[in-house]
């Protein structure tokens, strides 16, 4: 196998496992908004929270955390 036909495999790899990573992590940020609106029965999870608009706290934490991908 050449090297430019193994380079173009890898980058093929990477795209897919890259593709499956945003889907995690789509499933595991719907699962915290359900764990976070169980456990906290008066806070719901829509408006200002949801869409980035927030009072920056926590807001920036979690873009934070989001932003180690």
């Amino acid at each position: 196998m050449s090297l430019k036909s193994r380079v173009t495999e890898l980058e093929a790899e990477v795209q897919n496992l890259h593709e499956q990573l945003i889907k995690a992590k789509g499933v595991n940020d719907s699962m915290w908004d359900v764990l976070v609106q169980k456990c906290i029965p008066g806070k719901p999870l829509e408006g200002k929270e949801r869409d980035g608009k927030g009072d920056g706290d926590e807001e920036d934490q979690r873009t934070r955390k989001r932003g180690r991908t």
